[in-house]
């Protein structure tokens, strides 16, 4: 494998707060150093510097790898590599608390960029003068950047939590980051996380108390696609999902396909967006190119499970049993089995219409209507009505 590429996947490793593995993959991209470009081993050198002061708070030692990035970096020469260590080495000493030696750093940080040394993040400089006065006690500056600031939302959370040690902001970071590595190291440093947390999320207009409370751990329909879907949302706070990351936690059992894959997730979207609409949820689903997010209409307080995630793959594992254990692996038949026993479990003596239970299983109600139909030849069905109001029942065995 290339250096190159190993050096990118430390990078994501590290993006995940998996610093263990992210370690590993620096050390394989290290060990080809030759045919590595000077920038990219300086890029796993401030790789390491993180690693070791947010994976194993040793501020000193991360320090030593920072410094000798800065010193074979100039304003004119990596400047953007060189700010980056100057921002972490800021880090380093606010972990230290040593504010006066951070204020330096900052400063010098500054003369870089006025010097013509080319700032790709230019809040980043408002971020460390923030992080200097979180650690005097003051939340109001970070939580300001933070607003701006969207893709370094978690870890200005997290350092909110760390240096105030506030048990609801603990708990927040805590269910709203899906990494099972940022969950241990939350657990690590001694911090009770309880199976169920109510999390506050307000909108852009919204400054009084939270009136609408979602409830996600007794959802009214549980199981159903868009329960998941919200889980799946809610399970990370702090940046919209991919469709490809939809796909793969909603349909577990089927393939991405570059063509119908899209087109399946934009359905279900769809009709997520009428059911938001129908139950009054002040949900809405915002598209942003390839991303999707949920925003809040109003203020909401959300009862949220600690293992959102887990519940979500757990669903498919009724599915993905049927499919193992028939040898030709037939999507119909998988879906005979699974949505009868659904069914079943569901509603019971209760009668039900296609359009009710298509819209459960956030399944098209031509094609659920088919498999009712079939069902009632079978005679595991009876109707109760007739006509456009026909309803179905589980025909109760004599």
């Amino acid at each position: 494998m290339s250096p190159s590429i190993a050096n990118s996947i430390a990078s994501a490793y590290l993006g995940r707060w998996d610093f263990k593995s992210s370690q590993q993959w620096i050390e394989k991209a290290l060990a080809r150093a030759p045919e590595l470009r000077q920038d990219e081993i300086l890029l796993a050198q401030i790789h390491s510097g993180v690693n070791r002061l947010l994976g194993g708070d040793s501020p000193e030692e991360a320090r030593g790898y920072f410094d000798l990035v800065i010193s074979r970096t100039a304003p004119d020469r990596f400047a953007h590599l060189g700010l980056n260590a100057l921002f972490w080495k800021v880090v380093s000493f606010v972990y230290e608390n040593n504010l006066r030696a951070a204020s330096k750093t900052i400063e010098e940080r500054a003369k870089w960029i006025g010097l013509g040394a080319e700032n790709e993040r230019p809040l980043d400089q408002n971020l460390l003068r923030a992080l200097v006065a979180l650690r005097k006690g003051s939340t109001a500056p970070i939580r300001a950047v933070q607003r701006k600031f969207y893709f370094r939302n978690r870890i200005c959370e997290y350092w909110i939590a760390l240096f105030t040690n506030n048990a609801e902001v603990w708990r927040r970071v805590y269910v709203g980051s899906p990494y099972p590595a940022f969950k241990a190291q939350v657990l690590d440093r001694g911090i009770t996380i309880p199976d169920e947390v109510f999390i506050k999320i307000k909108s852009a207009n919204q400054s009084s108390a939270p009136t609408y409370v979602l409830d996600l751990v007794d959802f009214e329909d549980s199981g159903s696609a868009f329960h998941r879907l919200l889980l799946i949302f809610f399970s990370d706070l702090y940046r919209d999902r991919r469709i490809t990351e939809i796909h793969e936690l909603l349909f577990q059992t089927k393939n991405y396909h570059p063509v119908s894959g899209p087109t399946r997730v934009h359905q279900i979207i769809f009709r997520f967006r009428r059911y938001l609409k129908v139950k009054k949820i002040p949900l809405k689903l915002e598209s942003k190119g390839e991303l999707f997010g949920l925003e809040a209409l109003s203020g909401l307080r959300i009862r949220m499970p600690t293992n959102a995630l887990s519940l979500v793959l757990d669903h498919a594992s009724e599915e993905q049993r049927i499919v193992q254990s028939s040898k030709r692996g037939n999507r119909a038949l998988v879906r005979d089995k699974l949505w009868f026993s659904l069914i079943c479990e569901t509603y019971g003596a209760k009668s039900f219409s296609a359009k009710e239970v298509a819209e459960k299983f956030s399944v098209a109600p031509r094609t659920m209507r088919n498999f009712l139909l079939e069902w009632t030849r079978q005679g595991r069905l009876e109707t109760v009505f007739a006509g456009k109001f026909t309803q179905y029942r589980v025909k109760k065995i004599k």
